[in-house]
């Protein structure tokens, strides 16, 4: 496996904008091959954020700015693994023409309902 980082090198905020609740403006980025040989104009930060940014809109207790939080890791743990299940199998992905993740790589021949989604997880903790 390739695997590089981008390090994102950010502007010291003005006063004013330390209030906010965006980041400050970025002045330099670098790239960084970590292991093996990564294609380094590939290296980027988009899918992680793109991600991060899925996972904090379906699963609400991870989005900024609110009071809901989990007070047991282990609830927090199934809270994530439900909603990955939900992103990878249920989910259809106009980037993928339509599909699953788990279609377009073929480990699914079908969209997943909640109802499936759900006898799959009971049939998981029941073994």
């Amino acid at each position: 496996m390739d695997y590089g980082v981008l390090i994102k090198i950010f502007q010291e905020p003005e006063k004013e904008d330390r209030r906010k609740y965006s980041p400050s403006l970025i002045v330099e980025t670098k790239k960084k091959a970590v292991f093996d040989n990564p294609e380094m104009s590939r290296i980027c930060t988009s899918h992680t954020e793109r991600m991060n940014g899925s996972i904090r809109n379906f699963s609400k207790r991870l989005a900024r700015l609110t009071y809901c939080f989990f007070k047991k890791w282990s609830n927090h743990e199934a809270a994530l693994a439900l909603c990955f299940a939900h992103y990878n199998y249920c989910h259809k992905h106009r980037s993928l023409n339509g599909l699953t993740p788990a279609m377009a790589h073929g480990l699914e021949d079908h969209k997943w309902t909640m109802r499936e989604l759900l006898e799959k997880v009971i049939q998981f903790t029941h073994n």
